[in-house]
């Protein structure tokens, strides 16, 4: 019994060697070898020492692949190209660099050649009938016998390879002679075959202790692969902190639960505590949570202040020069007002001359700082300038910009006002023409500690 472990990349740097040797740290029997995609990397940046099989897109068209999509949309094509070359391995691992490996290989492999099966994946949880790949799949096959998995991680025996290999050729020939131009995704291609041609599946937890960390999004921070890591298990995907962030925080994911929680510890990023605390089903319960941990974690700094500071929150309203239809259109001016940024838009004037957003007190407020957030996905800068009453009548400007610029936001920072007495009102507002666009104002009681 043979096998081969492809590990796949495009790129070379520490954390993908990590990943890479702790494939081989797993594999005793088999060849371990990295797939290379010389078409986007460097070759040069691997180590001499290892063994390499390089791919590029061009080779699709030699074997007869369709070049739709390119060789990283169809994981199947690089075990293709590998298989075709070397077609003497009994079994083909295939992974991305993206996925942890944290289970013996050379066990797997052997009992799947006991029990005589063809192929390991694991099961998508979404309901096929809104599964979004569904489409590109309906020209191929039949509804009934679309069964998609996934397969980060690919386990396949000799005659898998060669019964997808040829599927994809009478596919190609379809789309065209059809004129097609939809293609069915892997995660189809390579579930459905197996079990339509009569091979023999399994399911790769009945292979492994678990599987709680192998998720179609959800990133996992590749620098801390090690503290997900429980038993026989799979990671997937290893992810930079800009990954982790947006797969974690994605539409589908609704409230925080004690995996978010761990990922933000460790990347102790305000960015990733802010995004985390405006999940929209979150409870209080939650956001006082989340607010604790951001207190026994994040280091206090001037960007950041307002997380350890009581916040004025109520006693006052808030006024704007016009309203326009750009603002959220189910919150009112006093929304602006918050303890913690909501890293969206939310209130915009109308584009205008010195347009402005003033808060006025009830009473005289001692305040020690304000927090300006700007909306983070529009980049526009304008020249601000920066108003208070003070509690004795005068107009104090406590900022005004020297140069075109943004208020902050939520990736690169507030702008941060101090202001430090007691004070009646206060008023940001644009110099010239434009359009005053916030997203919160955070404004924060001075204590005696101050």
């Amino acid at each position: 019994m043979s096998y081969a472990v492809l590990f796949k990349c495009y790129d070379w740097n520490v954390n993908i060697e990590k990943q890479f040797m702790r494939v081989k740290e797993n594999c005793d029997f088999g060849d371990v070898f990295i797939v290379f995609d010389v078409d986007q990397g460097n070759l040069n940046k691997v180590p001499s020492q290892y063994q390499v099989f390089c791919v590029s897109e061009r080779d699709l068209s030699d074997v007869g692949l369709a070049r739709t999509g390119g060789i990283w949309l169809y994981s199947e094509y690089l075990i293709i190209l590998f298989w075709l070359k070397n077609i003497h391995y009994d079994y083909y691992i295939s992974l991305d660099s993206s996925v942890g490996v944290y289970s013996n290989l050379d066990f797997i492999i052997q009992k799947m050649e006991e029990n005589n099966i063809d192929s390991l994946s694991h099961d998508i949880d979404t309901d096929i009938g809104h599964w979004p790949h569904l489409g590109s799949s309906i020209d191929y096959y039949d509804f009934k016998d679309i069964d998609p998995k996934l397969f980060f991680i690919s386990f396949f025996s000799r005659a898998a390879i060669s019964t997808i290999y040829t599927k994809r050729l009478i596919q190609k020939k379809k789309k065209v002679e059809q004129n097609n131009n939809t293609f069915p995704v892997s995660e189809v291609v390579l579930g459905s075959e197996i079990k339509i041609m009569g091979l023999k599946e399994d399911k790769l937890i009945n292979y492994c202790d678990n599987l709680e960390n192998y998720h179609w999004n959800r990133g996992i921070p590749i620098q801390y692969a090690d503290e997900f890591a429980e038993g026989q298990t799979f990671i997937y995907p290893l992810l930079s902190e800009d990954g982790v962030i947006s797969s974690n925080t994605t539409p589908d994911i609704k409230k925080i639960d004690d995996v978010i929680i761990k990922k933000a510890i460790l990347l102790n990023s305000t960015y990733f505590y802010i995004k985390i605390y405006n999940l929209k089903d979150n409870t209080e319960e939650d956001k006082n949570y989340i607010l604790d941990t951001i207190k026994n974690n994040l280091k206090e700094d001037s960007s950041n202040g307002y997380f350890f500071k009581e916040k004025i929150l109520d006693g006052f309203v808030v006024r704007q020069s016009s309203r326009s239809e750009y603002s959220d259109p189910y919150s009112s001016e006093k929304d602006v007002i918050s303890s913690v940024p909501k890293g969206r838009y939310n209130h915009h004037t109308n584009e205008e001359t010195n347009p402005f957003i003033e808060v006025e007190f009830f009473n005289a407020n001692d305040v020690s700082e304000i927090y300006l957030y700007d909306r983070p996905d529009i980049i526009r800068e304008y020249l601000y300038k920066i108003d208070y009453i003070c509690e004795n009548g005068f107009i104090i400007t406590a900022y005004q910009s020297s140069h075109i610029e943004r208020l902050g936001d939520i990736v690169s920072g507030p702008k941060v006002i101090n202001i430090n007495e007691k004070i009646r009102s206060i008023r940001i507002s644009i110099i010239g023409k434009g359009m005053l666009h916030l997203d919160s104002i955070i404004i924060c009681r001075r204590t005696e500690t101050d």
